[in-house]
């Protein structure tokens, strides 16, 4: 587990930007670094931990 950085950020914004992003519209594209498919308690208490 980390922290996210502006390059984990920038892969995401490149993809969209480019061809691969161009029948992409109106979507929500979480770049969490997984932490959305992590079962259990207080998961977003922990990662901020």
């Amino acid at each position: 587990r980390r922290v996210g950085t502006d390059t984990d950020i920038a892969g995401c914004m490149l993809f969209l930007c480019g061809m691969g992003g161009a029948y992409v519209t109106g979507a929500v594209i979480p770049v969490s670094g997984g932490i959305n498919v992590m079962s259990g308690p207080n998961i977003f208490e922990q990662a901020l931990h």
